[in-house]
């Protein structure tokens, strides 16, 4: 405001303000002028809310029982109502079923306020306009009639009542007004004031000295950049004020805060690193983002629901805020780990009781699941009311000790006690709830809790007094600033995109000139913004991104005329981000390169893997080695429906299954079609059933249909084969192979013109380079052929793009478009089939020498190609490499 507004004030002045923080500011800003004045005493300044103000003068009304006797709802129990209206007309509508109940009653609540702001009766004869608009007249005649039979009043009509009790003289207006940032007052607000007189507290002329705007690459830069701008100012402050003792104010005006909150924190907590309370944000987060809140929800959601998926799971197992976690942690995990294992999307709360029973009879979890089924026992087939329901609620929360920690710190306190306030606020819905089931309770909680009313911010991080606030646009309105930034002026955002109202007709919203009714309004509404931001400061900076995904950006219409600046004439330090600031502040490290670990000793160590180990090594030396020996291996992530493993595995089992009784081209050929389809179609069953993989019915015929077409299609390949007989499937083996003891087994072994042919089975795409090199890609196939007479080695690729043989051997006419070896070029140029055999031992004893002797370097063969699909990344931490 100033001291010239100050000065200004009557005694029985009484401000009206847009919003709380504006409130603060005034009563701030006039504290320090008194105290400017060498005043030790003072009146406090009556400064409200308007809202806040319109509630104030309600509740005097009933305290002295001058007001009608009326329950005056919160915004959550309106909601409530609109959404039970909403679902009784949709039980007599299924054609929309379709309709977000939660979303529609939200649309449909705000829509009602808009007509009572802007004083539309619903008996308006355009409302009958369009089908959109007479539904929403039928359900908001149904919410009318529910308030006047039960005495409710609603929000919006309190200012109509306030008014109606300043004409009867029962309350007393106040003799003196000011309303402070309002952009626009709607009619029914101007009702409230009883035509008091009353002044705008903001300025419409510019005052800024220095105004700029600057582009900047994408929206990241332009925070980082604000954050940088900020910090040089309050150091250049600090240093001056042993001169200068007045500390000033920096505004950092964000318009999309609610969307990018946590960058903005991150970043400029990361420059300004507030040990002296140095920043202020505005806008907190909704209650449920959280992580100490979220637990508690992920622990309601599974409570109430009929199943779990292993990922929301996963999350309760880990969560830090249940009871014993430090204790438990490595139990846990490891339960997560194998939950994983099993392949399922989702858990009954019976099934991860007997899994986990199964698992580890003696978990610490068991019994806390036990617990709750006991408790669902008694509620899951029942309904309550809300504030039975809170106490549900608590017991399940107990059961699991939530919120686990033995001392909260002063931030989760105020999220735990925020909790305990949106469990209150949930308890008010037993003034015209109905009881409700289990599912439907819950979905209320949530509900309510991802509401405006329950945007959470803990104390530890809301200095309301620092120098640094970073607001949202709309609540800058209002505000003063020595220095201020806006960013996010683009084109695209600013000004801001018309939004008319769905249940309204729009001819109607233009002649009531409606809030975000069309282009021409919204321009008007931003110029008026805009006017008021210039104001604001003495300097101000706007900016914009010019690149947002793949899209150009162009500076909005309102910030071209000001001076264009470029990122040098900021004058800003060098800067550089925290984690290379970490970086070149290390201390000097000794460097050990240690690629080697312990020679294998097979009587103390099991190695597992067979020729994966080979193919391990090949890839990356330290892949082989944390996998084989560390026993490392990524966390399973269940997927809908059959994942691209079991879909190879169950092929492999029909194939194993059907070629037992197609033992030769003799016999494939002696089928009869009608025969051969059975045949295959039984394959297929005994091959799920051996797996024991239960998925929906749709899930498992849409897969043994593709693995029915998979199979007649190789089925049709193999009829154009030379004769052959199968002499073994699925057979296992020792190999001594270098200084490694390995356990293989072969898909499958022909015989054909006296000539031996190993054949493997491939899912995926084939390449028969893939045997060659000295590390070779699939060495499975080489490392049979070197202690088996073999003429051929083959890739039986099944795909849905392409069934065929890829097979390279020494005499021709074994397999379809077989390569002959010597044929070959630019792979190893060996011009037999021994000097290949001997090629092929070299290399793979190389590999498992290498192995068994611990060469354990990260050395991937084709980086990045190798590392894309590497789960170990984390572990061998090959992109930190150049860092060193």
């Amino acid at each position: 405001m100033g001291p010239y507004l100050f000065e200004r004030l009557k005694p029985d002045t009484l401000i009206l303000t847009a919003n709380k923080r504006l409130t603060r500011n005034i009563v701030h800003e006039y504290d320090q002028y008194r105290t400017d004045q060498n005043q030790k005493t003072w009146k406090t300044i009556e400064a409200l809310p308007f809202d806040t103000w319109l509630k104030k003068c309600w509740e005097i009304a009933q305290l002295q029982n001058i007001a009608p006797p009326k329950i005056l709802l919160n915004s959550h129990q309106e909601k409530y109502l609109w959404q039970e209206i909403i679902g009784k007309w949709l039980d007599d509508n299924p054609s929309a079923a379709l309709l977000n109940v939660y979303q529609t009653a939200k649309a449909a609540q705000k829509t009602w306020n808009l007509l009572h702001q802007w004083k539309i009766p619903l008996t308006h004869p355009d409302l009958t306009a369009t089908e959109e608009s007479q539904t929403f007249c039928q359900w908001a005649k149904a919410f009318q009639s529910l308030c006047h039979q039960n005495s409710w009043l609603t929000q919006t009509e309190l200012a109509r009542e306030i008014r109606n009790l300043f004409e009867r003289n029962l309350i007393t207006p106040p003799a003196n007004l000011m309303l402070a940032g309002f952009l626009e007052l709607s009619p029914a607000k101007l009702d409230a004031t009883f035509g008091v007189r009353h002044q705008k507290l903001h300025q419409t002329e510019p005052s800024a000295s220095s105004i700029m705007t600057i582009a900047l690459d994408n929206t990241e830069t332009e925070i980082y950049t604000m954050a940088r701008w900020a910090k040089h100012l309050l150091e250049q402050n600090e240093e001056n004020k042993q001169h200068f003792h007045a500390q000033i104010t920096i505004g950092c005006i964000v318009p999309q805060l609610s969307e990018i909150h946590d960058q903005v924190e991150r970043i400029f907590r990361e420059l300004v690193f507030d040990t002296k309370n140095y920043i202020n944000i505005s806008m907190g987060k909704r209650l449920a983002e959280y992580p100490m809140a979220r637990a508690a929800f992920d622990l309601l959601s599974f409570a109430m629901d009929d199943e779990i998926s292993v990922q929301q799971f996963s999350t309760i197992l880990c969560s830090p805020f249940l009871e014993n976690y430090e204790n438990q942690i490595n139990q846990r995990a490891l339960l997560d780990a194998q939950l994983r294992e099993i392949g399922k999307i989702k858990f009954t709360l019976a099934e991860l009781t007997k899994i986990i029973f199964q698992i580890d009879p003696n978990s610490e979890f068991l019994e806390k699941l036990n617990q709750l089924s006991n408790l669902q026992s008694h509620f899951k087939k029942t309904s309550y009311l809300p504030s039975a329901w809170i106490e549900i609620f608590q017991d399940i929360l107990t059961i699991f000790g939530w919120p686990g920690l033995k001392n909260l710190s002063h931030e989760e306190y105020s999220i735990f006690d925020h909790f305990q306030k949106l469990l209150l606020a949930y308890s008010k819905l037993d003034l015209f709830s109905q009881k409700m089931s289990s599912q439907k309770a819950f979905n209320e909680l949530t509900c309510i809790a991802s509401s405006a009313e329950f945007i959470f911010q803990p104390n530890s991080i809301n200095h309301k007094n620092a120098p640094i606030q970073i607001i949202g646009l709309f609540e800058a309105i209002g505000l003063n600033f020595d220095y201020l930034w806006v960013m996010g002026m683009d084109h695209k955002n600013w000004p801001t995109q018309p939004s008319p109202n769905n249940f309204l007709p729009l001819f109607l919203q233009k002649k009531y000139n409606l809030p975000h009714v069309d282009a021409k309004r919204e321009y008007n509404y931003c110029k008026t913004i805009m006017d008021i931001l210039l104001s604001s400061a003495k300097t101000i900076i706007f900016s914009y991104p010019q690149n947002y995904n793949d899209e150009k950006l162009q500076p909005s219409p309102f910030i071209k005329k000001f001076t264009h600046i470029a990122l040098p004439q900021l004058h800003l330090p060098e800067f550089k981000k925290r984690e290379e600031q970490l970086f070149l502040n290390r201390k000097p490290l000794e460097k050990t390169m240690d690629e080697r670990a312990p020679t294998l000793n097979e009587t103390q160590e099991t190695v597992r893997g067979g020729t994966a180990l080979l193919k391990d090594q090949a890839a990356c030396p330290f892949r082989a080695f944390a996998i084989h020996r560390l026993n490392a291996k990524s966390l399973e992530a269940p997927q809908e429906g059959f994942s691209p493993k079991e879909r190879g595995l169950i092929l492999h089992d029909a194939l194993e299954i059907l070629f037992k009784n197609i033992h030769s081209l003799e016999k494939l050929n002696s089928l009869l079609p009608a025969d051969l389809e059975k045949l295959i179609h039984s394959a297929i069953h005994a091959a799920f059933k051996n797996k024991s993989i239960q998925f929906y019915d749709s899930f498992l015929r849409i897969e043994q249909k593709r693995i029915y077409q998979l199979l007649s299609r190789f089925l049709s390949l193999e009829k154009k084969r030379p004769a052959f007989e199968i002499l073994a499937l699925e057979k296992k083996y020792h190999v001594q192979i270098g200084q490694l003891n390995l356990k293989v087994r072969i898909d499958r072994l022909d015989k054909v013109n006296e000539h031996c042919v190993l054949i493997d089975y491939k899912t995926g795409l084939t390449s028969v380079k893939d045997w060659f090199g000295e590390r070779p890609n699939e060495p499975q196939l080489p490392l049979y052929a070197t202690f088996m007479k073999t003429a051929a080695i083959a890739f039986a690729q099944i795909h849905i793009k392409s069934v065929k043989f890829n097979s390279v051997s020494f005499v021709e006419n074994l397999l379809p478009q077989n390569k002959i070896i010597s044929h070959i070029k630019n792979v190893e140029n060996n011009s037999s089939w021994d000097e290949q055999l001997q090629s092929w031992r070299k290399h793979l004893k190389k590999l498992a020498d290498e192995f068994f002797e611990g060469w354990a370097k990260v050395a991937p063969k084709n980086p990045p190609k190798t590392c894309r699909h590497c789960a170990l990344k984390s572990l061998c931490r090959i992109y930190e490499f150049d860092l060193l």
